[in-house]
């Protein structure tokens, strides 16, 4: 945002406006003050100068010699081309050795055989495009003399300072917002006063009339408030050059003075404003509503818009004139001929605002303040301010009495500041007393009370919404050097050995040949075909993009798309994780994602738990293609990723977990056969499988895909305490058995029964074959197992192991499995 340091010296009667220190006082406040930017760069060796003589040229008859009077003492020679200079005018005249804004340096020259020692400058020339290109410019002396410097003259004796105005604080994007802070923070200047941004009232014995507008406020919750005025007799023309001079300097184009005056509000009051011809507007009248079916408008900038149901509109009895708070339509454009006008002044929800100018794809001036927060109470002052604007530009306009609709007002916000809080985040060591007065210094009121301070928020201030906001408010007041410079106490916070851990885990997976992976928490299920999850999908209700409005309910959802965009580019292999948030129902509350199975851990400051919602974090893994890169010996065929890479990481993840195993799963969109679910003390807590051949098949995918998943708690359970001891010095025994196993009986389960019923010296037990088909009876396989026992303290014997196994396979009968 650009301000002028003038305009602040107007509002502002006391301050210094010298620009190096108004910069630094801004930036003591928090308003970074990006550039500073001298309006009259350029000018500093233009003059005023008057014609005194005008000859024609010997060898020209295009060519005029003037003689220019410019206070040195004599009149300088300048040969000039334009035909309306005429002797007696005044004109800005550049002297040898200035360089103009444009880049262009002058000396002592010869034109046509004549000597020239200057140049008329036309506007252009001095940087001033928005008068014309009209020649030579003459120039008002006001009392000036010649040779006086031309910047007063023409209102470029100011310095434009660039500031970076803080998303917080809209009330600094208006020159009254940031006089006013500077008011306040240089009261014991003689003269100086917080500004007035109140109304003004008009005078007892003006004559007013009714408006003839009808007004209907329809759509309250997008436009709360509502007011406008019809201004009649008023003559469309060109602002007064001081003020088209200070649009320009601050970045506005100047057009007319209705259209300048509604700018000029803008940029003084932060106020936006919009001006209708009123002739123009179809039965008089005003609805604001939104927008219907179909609905299209022609804005001011030429295009077509069509208006989304949600986006509030300015309309009269047929049509939208206007897009709420963003921009006006072309067909009730002010023109030169207008003499009448309807000038509304409106507060638009912000955050209504902002949805409706990213859906039309629209940034304006007006949408950014609305957009931020616009003071609802200001809204009447802005309007009264440019019915005076254009009373004194536009002719002796007459405005009609206003008509409004809502209310301007903002609800009563109020905050306690407790006097340790001050102490303990700003360091300073301040009485309640000395607390209150710098607050009150601040514009805010402020009541003691036994233990806090009691603070009323103004409603320009949208800014202060906690009590941390009023310790800033606190130290910016007191001043920041203020506060000491010693180091604050650190305290450690019970999330931190957590968050250690989560790092741990994430640390071992890289380790396994992984790389992280970050990915939206938002996603679109269209692309994985019908029936991908089996669930409820958490939906929200205001989407950043409305293919990607429902919450992730797994990882995979989000991973597998990262894996298929590195595939399709091509990668050989992707081999991912993440550890992240997912959204399940609660109506859908599986067991390994219940609050019962260890889910209740959020992270520290986190957002509360969303009604009916069960989020969990989880550790995701997908891999497809090439396990690696390819290698000279397996012929430049590396092998593919499967089903036990997924299960071999998280198994070295839950290496000292006890009581852990692994059982067959049932999710639909895991293929059938290739899937299993990860169990611990009964409950399970993840999954591993490949993609359901359908969803790879709707997702495109070049190769298999499998996905694991499991809750983070659980991996951060206790492990087992490892324990050391001596290499046994006596030798193993190995026993091979060809078992007859029902399919229904998983192996997990044979080896967890061999091992819970297996002797203190069973070393190890394995399946290293599985075999279906003759003699085997259906419904029936053969799992070869292999056993192992050593003894720490002596040499096992054939009948200690032959007692063993028969036993062993005591226990197996009972399950239906026998000796092959």
């Amino acid at each position: 945002m650009r301000v002028s340091c003038r305009w602040l010296a107007e509002l502002l009667p006391g301050l210094d406006a010298e620009p190096a220190a108004l910069a630094e006082r801004l930036t003591l406040l928090g308003l970074l003050v990006d550039e500073m930017i001298r309006a009259d760069r350029g000018l500093e060796s233009v003059v005023l100068g008057r014609v005194a003589a005008v000859a024609a040229h010997p060898a020209s008859d295009r060519l005029k010699v003037c003689h220019v009077d410019t206070g040195a003492g004599s009149a300088r020679q300048i040969v000039c081309g334009a035909p309306i200079v005429r002797e007696g005018a005044f004109y800005a005249v550049a002297l040898p050795g200035a360089r103009l804004p444009k880049g262009v340096e002058l000396g002592v020259s010869e034109i046509r055989g004549v000597r020239s020692e200057g140049m008329l400058c036309s506007a252009p020339e001095l940087g001033l495009e928005f008068l014309g290109d009209s020649g030579i410019l003459e120039v008002d002396p006001d009392g000036g003399r010649p040779g006086d410097p031309i910047a007063p003259r023409l209102a470029l004796d100011d310095t434009i300072l660039v500031l970076d105005v803080p998303a917080n604080r809209p009330d600094w994007e208006s020159h009254v917002g940031v006089a006013r802070e500077l008011g306040w923070f240089i009261e014991e200047v003689p003269g100086s006063r917080p500004v007035d941004a109140g109304p003004r009232q008009p005078d007892a014995d003006s004559e007013v009339t009714r408006c003839p507008v009808a007004l209907s406020l329809l759509d309250r919750e997008g436009c709360p408030y509502y007011s406008g005025v019809a201004i009649r007799d008023l003559r469309v023309g060109l602002s007064p050059l001081a003020v088209r001079q200070r649009l320009w300097l601050l970045g506005v184009r100047p057009i007319n003075n209705v259209v300048d005056a509604t700018n000029y509000v803008l940029l003084e009051r932060g106020t936006p404003l919009h001006a209708f011809d009123l002739e123009r507007l179809r039965g008089s009248e005003i609805r604001v509503r939104r927008a219907q079916p179909g609905e299209t408008l022609v804005t001011l900038d030429g295009k077509e818009r069509s208006l989304p149901a949600d986006v509030t509109v300015i309309a009269d009895r047929d049509r939208a004139v206007a897009i709420g708070g963003v921009m006006g339509g072309r067909e009730t454009e002010v023109e030169q001929e207008t003499t009448q006008v309807f000038l509304e002044a409106a507060f638009f929800d912000p955050a209504r605002l902002r949805r409706s100018a990213a859906r039309l794809g629209m940034r304006t001036e007006a949408s950014h303040r609305f957009g931020r927060g616009v003071d609802p109470v200001a809204v009447p002052g802005g309007l009264a301010r440019a019915v005076e604007l254009l009373s004194a530009w536009a002719g002796g306009a007459r405005a009609d009495s206003p008509i409004t609709a809502g209310a301007a007002i903002a609800p009563q916000r109020d905050l306690a500041l407790r006097p340790e809080r001050v102490r303990a985040l700003a360091g300073l060591d301040l009485s309640p007393e000395e607390m209150a007065e710098a607050l009150a210094g601040a514009g805010l009121d402020v009541a003691r009370e036994p233990a806090h301070l009691r603070v009323r928020v103004p409603p320009h201030r949208y800014d202060l919404a906690r009590e941390v906001d009023l310790v800033e408010e606190v130290a910016r007041r007191i001043g920041y050097g203020r506060v000491p410079a010693r180091p604050l106490p650190l305290q450690a916070r019970a999330g931190d050995a957590r968050r250690r851990s989560v790092a741990d885990v994430a640390r071992s997976l890289r380790a396994l040949g992984l790389d992280q992976a970050y990915t939206p928490t938002f996603f679109d299920p269209a692309p994985f075909g019908p029936g991908f999850y089996e669930g409820r999908l958490i939906e929200q209700s205001n989407p950043l993009a409305q293919n990607e409005r429902w919450l992730r309910p797994t990882l995979a959802a989000t991973l597998i798309l990262a894996v298929r965009h590195n595939l399709r580019r091509g990668a050989v292999g992707a081999a991912f994780f993440e550890i992240g948030h997912v959204f399940e129902s609660a109506l859908d509350a599986r067991p390994d994602v219940s609050p019962q199975a260890g889910n209740g851990w959020r992270e520290p400051g986190s957002l509360p738990a969303l009604p009916g919602v069960n989020e969990s974090v989880r550790v995701g893994i997908v891999l497809a293609g090439a396990r690696r890169a390819a290698h000279w010996s397996e012929g430049g065929r590396p092998p593919a990723a499967d089903l036990y890479d997924v299960k071999g990481r998280f198994e070295a993840l839950l290496g000292d977990i006890e009581d852990v195993s692994w059982e067959g799963g049932d999710r639909a969109w895991l293929h059938p056969g290739q899937q299993a679910q990860v169990v611990l003390g009964g409950v399970p807590i993840g999954f591993a499988g490949r993609l359901h051949p359908r969803v790879e098949r709707a997702l495109d995918l070049p190769a298999a895909t499998f996905v694991g998943e499991m809750t983070l708690e659980h991996l951060l359970s206790p492990k087992r305490a490892r324990t050391f001891g001596g290499v046994s010095p006596y030798p193993h025994v190995e026993r091979d058995l060809a078992l007859v196993v029902p399919d229904a009986v998983p192996a997990a389960r044979v080896l967890e029964t061999v091992r819970r019923a297996g002797p203190a010296d069973l070393e190890q037990a394995t399946i290293f074959d599985v075999y279906r088909g003759e003699p085997v009876p259906a419904g029936f396989r053969s799992l070869a197992l292999r056993l192992v026992f050593q003894s720490p303290a002596r040499t096992l014997t054939e009948d200690d192991v032959e007692l063993a196994t028969r036993r062993l396979l005591g226990v197996l009968a009972e399950s239906g499995i026998h000796l092959r």
